[in-house]
This record gives structure tokens, C-alpha cells and sequence, in this order.
């Protein structure tokens, strides 16, 4: 499903949302840390983590 999406023209436009959503991540969980929300940093991570993940394995 995922190298349907990624074969044609919207492949590049894909790896930039990814990592676009994956930055936005980033910025919210250093937010959540400096506000002490301790419990949700690592569930934000995890997605941010996953998002560049599958970011990087479309590009490799």
C-alpha cells in the first residue's frame, strides 16, 4: 500500500509531510517536557520516531 503511494509523482510530496509532521513532533514534545508533562513526551516520541522511520525507509 505504502509503495503504491510512494511510486508516482506524490512520492517526494509524501517524505516531505512525513517529515514536516515529524519536526512539528519534535517541537511538541520538547513543549511537553518543559511543562513536566512526563507521561505524554514518550507517547509523542514514539510517533515522531515512527513517522521518521517510515520517512526514511520510503527514501532508502
Amino acid at each position: 500500500m505504502l509503495q503504491d503511494l510512494v511510486a508516482g509523482p506524490a512520492g517526494p510530496l509524501v517524505v516531505f509531510s512525513l517529515r514536516a509532521t515529524d519536526v512539528t513532533m519534535a517541537t511538541i514534545r520538547m513543549l511537553m517536557i518543559m511543562r513536566g508533562h512526563r507521561l505524554l513526551a514518550p507517547l509523542i516520541g514514539f510517533v515522531e520516531i515512527l513517522l521518521w522511520v517510515t520517512a526514511v525507509g520510503i527514501v532508502v
